[in-house]
């Protein structure tokens, strides 16, 4: 059987991706290949563990651009096609008989009725980590995979079949990075997203700004050097200003749906939550990914991780995998079910405060011994259990079963 995994990637990696690998991505094969061998989300995980189960992986992207036209001009394809009907006819052409989407914002409910209309795919399931979804964007699928079993249980308990299946590490990225250096930095290392809104990185934002209170070395990698600190005020203050106007327009009978017909109100459905601290902005460095992030953090004594406040009590992020996968210490908020992944304070270290997380981080880098022998325990342990050779039996048994 043929599996089509669909993902729209994170839109600062692709983009660079691209531009950085311009002269090289000659042809559709080629260029999947090399995605495929930057490490970068699920790209090239899936293929030879799933085979075991006679399942066929064919990857397709949302915003892998050049991936697309390459494969238009060499089937001799319609070249003003959108990425909806370019999805459409690679699922026929590779006649692929179940779909993964791992974005169901970009390609929602309409497109799974596109896909069962005008395909002979048999099941559309999705892959869902974060709660920016409506039910009406799911309402099509025929199951879905989730890192969180919260999410797990309210799926079920809304009628959608679902399956839990935890992030993994990329067993093959250690023999992509095997030349870097061995030494390891005595610092803190901190790669990701820093955004305003209670349920996403408040807490991340106030963690850090303490580590640089405190003088603590740290390594700080993020979208947040992109922006400027004034320029981000002022598109604050606007959106605030908007959604306010939102609110009134409410007041006097003036609907959201009549409103979000308009690009300026549909793009602003919540109240802001403001602008980060300027010292993030000074103190952040350009953001990196794929081989290059691996590379360096490979390098670091200790990488620290916040899970977004959705996640709750719950550990559920891919850092958990890829700062241990590597063999860095994994410093990170505690969380219910850390204990079914690794074993702490043996083979990562938790904290429950942002307190402790100083108090332990300024430990551990005072006792560098002690955190490289936990940080070559957890890797140890990825390499044994948080594989995806380890998880395929979850998503195979997924597909051969239909959900039951």
């Amino acid at each position: 059987m043929k599996l089509a995994i669909i993902q729209n990637l994170y839109s600062n990696y692709i983009n660079d991706f691209q531009h950085s690998n311009r002269e090289l991505l000659t042809n559709y094969q080629e260029s999947l290949k090399i995605l495929q061998q930057d490490s970068f989300s699920w790209n090239g995980c899936w293929g030879e563990h799933l085979s075991a189960y006679n399942i066929d992986v064919v990857e397709l992207y949302v915003n892998f651009d050049i991936l697309n036209q390459h494969w238009l001009n060499e089937n001799k394809s319609i070249l003003n096609l959108n990425i909806s009907d370019i999805l459409i006819a690679q699922l026929n052409y590779f006649k692929i008989d179940y779909v993964i989407n791992t974005d169901v914002n970009i390609l929602d409910y309409q497109f799974v009725r596109r896909i069962k209309n005008e395909t002979k795919v048999k099941k559309v399931y999705a892959h869902v980590c974060s709660p920016f979804f409506t039910k009406k964007d799911i309402s099509e699928y025929d199951g879905i995979y989730t890192c969180l079993k919260a999410f797990e249980r309210d799926f079920k308990n809304n009628g959608m079949p679902s399956i839990y299946m935890p992030h993994c590490f990329n067993s093959k990225i250690n023999d992509r990075i095997s030349n870097t250096k061995t030494n390891k930095t005595n610092a803190i290392f901190f790669a990701g997203g820093v955004l305003k809104g209670g349920d996403l990185h408040d807490h991340r934002e106030m963690l850090l700004l303490e580590f640089l209170k405190k003088k603590i070395p740290i390594e700080f990698y993020s979208e947040v050097a992109n922006y400027n600190y004034f320029k981000s005020y002022l598109f604050n203050t606007l959106k605030i200003s908007i959604y306010s106007l939102k609110k009134i327009l409410n007041r006097i009978k003036i609907n959201d749906e009549i409103l979000n017909n308009f690009s300026i109100f549909n793009k602003v459905n919540t109240m802001p939550g403001g602008i980060l601290d300027r010292r993030l902005f000074k103190s952040a460095k350009k953001p990196i990914y794929g081989n290059k992030l691996f590379s360096l953090m490979q390098n670091q004594l200790i990488s620290l991780n916040v899970h977004p406040g959705i996640s709750k009590n719950e550990a559920s992020n891919m850092r958990l995998f890829e700062a241990t996968g590597v063999g860095s210490l994994l410093l990170t908020d505690y969380k219910d079910n850390l204990s079914s992944f690794f074993e702490i304070d043996s083979e990562i270290v938790t904290y429950n405060s942002i307190e402790e997380a100083i108090e332990k981080a300024i430990y551990l880098l005072n006792n560098p011994k002690v955190a490289l022998n936990i940080a070559e325990a957890g890797k140890k342990r990825v390499e044994l259990d948080h594989t995806f050779y380890n998880r395929a039996p979850i998503l195979a048994d997924g597909i051969i079963k239909n959900f039951k």
